[in-house]
């Protein structure tokens, strides 16, 4: 560890104005301090280099060749700490400002949306959030058309102009009301009646590829609810209305009468956040997107 003791900065000052003056009682009127204030941190410091750092000469004073190097030494020390001082500066001015992305209403019962603002409160409360909920349609619309900064998506599209960043692995799953139904397979879940919500379409693809059978199109199933909602859609399902498929960690955050009815293999899918490719991003959305893909690490 450094000896933080060798040197004490707190005299720096005294001897800068010093090394001006060449004169004690200008620099502690200068200082305003007393002149024995001025000589005792002169000699506090020349104690702790092991070395004289003024002369005097008939009536006056001084710099010896180590004086001077001190002197240079602050010199350089100052303009050390005005660069710190205006690069944190410029760095606080950069991560604030306003932040605009969009995730699916399932994206919003994880755990990230607590965790990125906890962040925000902590280290960057001059940051403002501006978060819209949109299917991944629209939030592809909304990034090629520099709405957003970003956005969270649960279906990759091959779009040149996009820049895809893998953020986490999802699990779907079906579930109905808690013990309505007992745990089925996948012919049987098809037959059911279905709750539908925004984006419960792409759930259900991801969910077909996965079983490596032919099953109906989304537009073919039962619906005996509809919700533009995931928070209503649970609340239908738990009132025995029908079945959906969700992301797992939703029936996770959720204290309803759910539970999950769907036997077979686990079916996983990737979420990505989309930026436009080859585009500079400012600093302060950067620092965000960092914070999201920390919280996986």
């Amino acid at each position: 560890m450094k000896n933080f003791d060798q040197i004490d900065s707190k005299y720096f000052e005294v001897f800068w104005v010093a090394s001006e003056t060449l004169n004690f009682t200008k620099t502690a009127q200068i200082i305003h301090v007393t002149q024995s204030a001025v000589t005792q941190q002169i000699k506090k410091l020349e104690t702790q280099m092991e070395t004289q750092l003024f002369v005097r000469a008939q009536k006056n004073i001084y710099l010896t060749p180590a004086g001077k190097k001190l002197r240079f030494f602050i010199e350089n020390y100052l303009d050390n700490v005005d660069t710190l001082i205006r690069d944190i500066k410029q760095s606080a001015i950069a991560l604030s400002g306003k932040i605009r992305y969009a995730l699916p209403e399932s994206c919003l019962l994880s755990s990230h949306f607590t965790k990125l603002l906890n962040y925000r409160q902590n280290h960057f409360p001059q940051l403002h959030l501006q978060v819209e909920i949109c299917t991944s349609e629209i939030i592809y619309d909304k990034v090629l058309s520099c709405e957003i900064d970003f956005g969270f998506i649960t279906k990759k599209k091959e779009i040149q102009s996009i820049d895809f960043i893998p953020f986490c692995e999802e699990q779907y799953i079906w579930i109905a009301k808690e013990k309505s139904l007992e745990r089925l397979s996948a012919s049987e879940i098809v037959e059911q009646e279905m709750i539908i919500y925004p984006g419960m379409e792409v759930l259900y693809k991801k969910w077909c590829e996965s079983q490596k059978k032919s099953y109906p199109a989304f537009s073919r199933l039962k619906v005996t609810g509809m919700i533009n909602h995931l928070h209503g859609a649970l609340d239908m399902v738990a009132s025995g209305m029908g079945i959906t498929i969700i992301p797992k960690h939703c029936l996770q955050n959720q204290q309803k009468q759910l539970s999950q009815i769907c036997k077979g293999r686990k079916v996983m899918n990737t979420i990505y956040i989309i930026t436009l490719e080859n585009v500079k991003h400012p600093k302060r959305v950067e620092k965000i997107i960092d914070v999201f893909l920390e919280m996986h690490k």
